[in-house]
Formats: structure tokens, C-alpha cells, sequence
């Protein structure tokens, strides 16, 4: 009988064992249910984070993208509109000194003019003297005032001056070379003066 209590005890305990076992492997499948059902929903929730975290890092770069763009256009446009102000600037500066060389031209030309038109005024009037000269009766040396005298080609106001002194200090002028020997009188001009001279 004993071997039969042993043995129902044992039984019974094997089935309290196995009953046992059974919760606590039905606990354990449900823990691992658990656990996988949370480890999933972890990596649902992260993959979830990671595709909004992508997706905004796209919309951040796409955004950073169009604002480098936006202000690479913005300098181009500067730099664009720099480049056209010079060049409107160095093209006003390149007519302004082309009408200021053309003006200094202008000036250069009507001075050229000018001064020709004065020196064939005064060869004209040269002219004129000399042939006033020619046509007019001979000067008398001895007799002439200095008004008269300075009628003379190349006798002007310090000569006619010179040659009244002298007529005074010396007497009567006998010939043109004569007139050599006052100061400031040389052989041109008495070369020049002789053929309209009397004594």
C-alpha cells in the first residue's frame, strides 16, 4: 500500500507539475507575445520616426536648397546689374571725353584759324606800309619829322628818335650809310631804308 501512496503522490504531484509548467508556459508564451507585440510596436514607432525624421530632413534640405538657389540669384542679379551700371558708367565717361576731345578740337581748330586770319592781317598790313612807302614821294632824312621817319620800313619810334638826335648833334645826314653810325641802326636796315631816302 505504500508503494500505491507513493506512486499516487507522485502522480499527483506530476500533475500539479505539469499543470504547473503548463501556466508558466502559457505565462511565457504570453510575456514573449507581449514583449513581441511591444517590440514591434517599438520598431513601428521608430521606423514611423525614422520616415518623418527623413522626410523632414528632405523638406529641411530642399528648403535650404532653394534658399542657396534663391540667393545665388539674388547675388547674380547684383552682380549682374554691377557689371551693366559700369559698363553704362564707362561708356557715359568714353563720350564724355570723346565730346571733351572733340570741343578741345573745335577750340584747337578756331585758335588755328584765329591766329592764321591775325597773321595774314598783319602780313596785309605790312604789305600795305611797305607799298604806301614805295608809291609815297622819297623821306628826306634831313627834313623828316619822326612820324614821317617811322613811315620807313624797319624804322619804328626808338630809331626815328636816334636818327633826330643825331641829325642834331651832327649836322646834316649826307649819305644812307651814314646812318650806320647811329646806335640801334644796322646795315639791314639801312639796306632797306636807302632807296627811299634824299639828302
Amino acid at each position: 500500500m505504500k508503494p500505491l501512496k507513493t506512486l499516487l503522490a507522485l502522480g499527483v504531484a506530476m500533475a500539479v507539475s505539469v499543470t504547473s509548467f503548463a501556466e508558466t508556459n502559457t505565462q511565457t508564451v504570453n510575456a514573449k507575445a507581449v514583449a513581441t507585440e511591444q517590440i514591434n510596436a517599438i520598431k513601428t514607432s521608430t521606423a514611423q520616426k525614422a520616415a518623418e525624421v527623413k522626410e523632414s530632413t528632405k523638406v529641411k534640405a530642399k528648403e535650404v536648397k532653394e534658399s542657396v538657389a534663391e540667393k545665388t540669384e539674388a547675388v547674380k542679379a547684383k552682380a549682374s546689374a554691377a557689371t551693366e551700371n559700369a559698363k553704362v558708367k564707362a561708356e557715359a565717361a568714353k563720350m564724355a571725353t570723346t565730346e571733351k576731345a572733340a570741343t578741345a578740337r573745335e577750340t584747337l581748330n578756331s585758335a588755328k584759324t584765329a591766329t592764321t586770319e591775325k597773321v595774314a592781317a598783319v602780313k596785309a598790313t605790312a604789305a600795305e606800309k611797305t607799298a604806301t612807302v614805295k608809291k609815297s614821294q622819297k623821306v628826306n632824312i634831313n627834313k623828316a619829322s619822326e612820324e614821317e621817319l617811322q613811315s620807313l620800313a624797319g624804322i619804328g619810334e626808338s630809331k626815328a628818335k636816334a636818327i633826330v638826335e643825331y641829325r642834331k648833334k651832327a649836322g646834316k645826314i649826307k649819305s644812307a650809310a651814314e646812318l650806320s653810325n647811329i646806335p640801334g641802326i644796322g646795315e639791314a636796315t639801312v639796306e632797306k631804308v636807302a632807296p627811299y631816302l634824299t639828302f
